[in-house]
């Protein structure tokens, strides 16, 4: 593909982000990310996304060091992981090349990546989820290469082994991507006989260095690694027990199918489809790439926490939505130059008919988030903060205070009790526990603090305890946000 044409893609991946994405951190995981980038400490979800978390920390720590302020990490951050987000737009039609399309079906499939609604609003946030799908393209596409018969049996083996080394960092971003190892290995079956074996332990070799060493590595610096995988595997257990999965969930799952862009999805579902089936495993790499993909997608349905962000199934986009759904609309187009125009448009307007209406939506959080730090800094160290979607924010900010040179008072800290995983079964207890022990307990009733029904339970549950305890039931001792300004009860 002409550079020129990458290039625009790159560049219209990068604008989608810019007008769809939150101007500031919405996303809860991604104010850990945050926190772990100045730190450098691992771990949290799953085996701690390494790869991203060093990555993040080596930028931060440069920033730093360089005398930047640790108020502007997150900005930086956040531009960094757009810009390599918005790699997978260029890299999509690469891959499809290599895997037979045409040069329009190509571009097509790179345009869906560039305008996906849901790509572009998480490539605005420090999340893993871009950039692991930056780093996936990059393994397939190394993947198809050192499979092609055409191949030279040294280029064959330096690409196997990127394409192994790519997937292991990609796992060490987002663990998920372990799934593609299946389409390296149908790659490798469906080498020529003569260098199945080079390129299956090639490819093996590359994955296991970058998959294990960075974990190897934090594993021996960083003492209380493995506990932080053990809590979330508790976490995890506890969710399955507290979460069921009933046909809103279900639901919500579609709409997030269509979020990835909806006449993409549309064509790839049509084109799936359709008898004979036009993708298998027998039909080369496209087909590999095709139906692992498919298989994660179908994987995420049964993922609980799919409900709160369709983010969870981007890795998915380029192999399961936008290669089918652009031979699909290729073949629709044919000759005609008015079908290419109606395609283009509806692949490009739902994107920028969606960011008014989401950035409008998020506006609110947003400013509320903006406000959080000095929220904060006005409340005495050891104060109880209940809150929904600002809480993780809150170690954030310790983080920062604790780095800011401007800061010339001591660095305060607060406790936390945030929904989910660490809320506890009996609230009202442990607020009265803490007010016995002479802690000030802050209290969000801001509506548009608590994200999804779960947050939305827990808030109910803050109320009840406000109300009973700030109408003189059982005295002072805390301080309640609504609508924005705190207003003590002593």
């Amino acid at each position: 593909m002409p550079r020129r044409l990458s290039f625009r893609l790159y560049a219209i991946a990068l604008l989608s982000s810019l007008l769809i994405a939150p101007a500031t951190t919405t996303y809860w995981d991604a104010f850990g990310y945050l926190t772990q980038a100045i730190t450098g400490s691992v771990g949290g979800l799953g085996l701690g996304r390494p790869v991203f978390v060093l990555a993040a920390h080596a930028i931060a720590k440069a920033w730093l060091g360089a005398g930047g302020s640790p108020w502007h990490v997150e900005a930086l951050l956040r531009a960094c992981v757009i810009a390599v987000s918005a790699a997978s737009a260029s890299l999509t039609p690469r891959l499809a090349r290599a895997c037979g399309l045409s040069d329009r079906a190509a571009w097509i499939a790179g345009l869906a990546v560039a305008c996906s609604p849901a790509l572009a609003h998480a490539s605005g946030q420090v999340l893993t989820d871009g950039p692991a799908v930056a780093c996936l393209l990059v393994a397939l596409i190394c993947g198809v290469g050192a499979a092609a018969p055409d191949r030279g049996p040294s280029a064959a083996t330096w690409l196997a082994v990127a394409s192994g080394a790519a997937l292991g960092l990609a796992i060490g971003i987002r663990e998920q991507a372990v799934v593609y190892a299946l389409a390296l290995a149908l790659f490798a079956w469906r080498a020529p006989a003569a260098s199945r074996v080079r390129i299956a332990v090639a490819t093996s070799a590359g994955f296991g260095v970058c998959a294990i060493a960075p974990v190897a590595f934090v594993l021996a610096t960083q003492p209380g690694y493995l506990d932080t995988i053990r809590h979330w595997l508790d976490g995890m257990r506890a969710d399955r027990v507290l979460k069921t999965y009933g046909w809103r969930d279900l639901a919500i799952y579609l709409v997030w199918l269509v979020s990835l862009g909806p006449i993409v999805i549309f064509a790839a579902t049509r084109h799936l489809v359709s008898r004979p089936t036009p993708v298998s495993p027998a039909r080369g790499p496209l087909a590999a790439i095709v139906v692992v993909s498919v298989i994660q997608l179908a994987w995420m349905a049964t993922f609980r926490g799919v409900a709160y962000s369709p983010r969870f199934l981007l890795q998915a986009l380029p192999g399961a939505v936008a290669l089918p759904g652009a031979i699909a609309i290729d073949r629709w187009i044919g000759r005609s130059r008015a079908r290419l125009i109606a395609a283009v448009a509806a692949i490009v307007v739902p994107v920028l008919v969606a960011a008014p209406f989401v950035r409008a939506r998020s506006a609110p959080l947003e400013q509320t988030l903006r406000t959080w730090p000095s929220m904060l800094t006005r409340l005495p160290s050891g104060t109880i903060v209940v809150s929904g979607q600002p809480c993780p924010a809150v170690p954030f900010v310790e983080t920062i205070l604790a780095r800011d040179r401007a800061w010339t008072g001591r660095v305060p800290s607060w406790a936390p009790i945030c929904p989910g995983w660490s809320w506890p079964h009996d609230l009202a207890s442990v607020l009265d526990r803490a007010r016995i022990d002479g802690h000030i307990v802050a209290l969000d009733l801001r509506p548009v603090s608590w994200v999804g029904a779960e947050q939305r339970a827990a808030l109910a549950e803050v109320d009840v305890y406000a109300r009973a305890h700030t109408a003189g039931i059982a005295g002072g001792g805390i301080i309640v946000w609504r609508e924005g300004a705190p207003s003590p009860h002593e």
